[in-house]
């Protein structure tokens, strides 16, 4: 995969990070940041990004806007 490609993707997983924060922002819900993230990682298996760097990235945008975050397990094991 082409670096443009790639940096296309990391483009793509940051914008899906902004849209579940901002939904749940206005919403006033609770964002799984291990389901989130899980989720997120499936979509976009090209991405560079672990879906443990996800998750981190999800709760640092969570936690920015002031929206709650949930911890705990995915719910899915690694070959999900």
């Amino acid at each position: 995969m082409g670096q443009s490609e790639e940096g296309f993707i990391e483009r793509l997983v940051a914008e899906e990070i902004r849209r579940l924060v901002a939904d749940a922002k206005s919403d006033g819900g609770i964002i799984s940041a291990p389901k989130s993230a899980a989720l997120i990682a499936h979509a976009y298996k090209g991405s560079r990004l672990s879906q443990a760097a996800i998750a981190d990235k999800l709760m640092m945008a969570a936690s920015s806007a002031g929206v709650a975050v949930e911890f705990g397990s995915s719910g899915t094991s690694a070959g999900n």
